[in-house]
């Protein structure tokens, strides 16, 4: 499992408020972590060299997966409420019961909800940003 811990903001489902907190398990059926350190690099003319660190960009490459009919409008919920970079947490080898590693990330803005061979069960690719 995988938790995921966001502020309700769209597409609200029966018995949800605007503006309060909701949390959700999740099935990943993937989860790609990459590492991009951002920096300057300046080389003199005897050949040493100077590595100037400006950031390490963390994000992850998700697929949220095992979505059936039932359970697509909380998932609607959770997806519209973070499609414009809303920041929220995800807990990747956590869940809600049982916190591992909880972080802070934003989406690449929108999403794309994809059915799983014509039945009705529908994955969900999304690329996370680490804040």
């Amino acid at each position: 499992m995988t938790a995921i811990t966001y502020t309700a903001k769209r597409s609200l489902i029966s018995g949800h408020e605007a503006g309060a907190e909701y949390s959700i398990d999740v099935i990943l059926e993937q989860a790609d972590r990459s590492v991009r350190p951002i920096v300057d690099q300046q080389r003199a003319i005897g050949g040493s060299q100077e590595t100037l660190l400006h950031r390490v960009d963390v994000s992850w490459q998700i697929v949220i997966g095992s979505i059936n009919n039932a359970g697509l409008p909380a998932m609607r919920e959770f997806l519209d409420s973070v499609y414009a970079g809303e920041n929220f947490i995800i807990d990747i080898y956590g869940s809600v019961a049982t916190a591992n590693d909880p972080i802070t990330v934003e989406p690449v803005p929108g999403y794309q909800e994809r059915r799983v061979d014509g039945a009705n069960w529908y994955v969900v690719p999304m690329t996370l940003r680490k804040v």
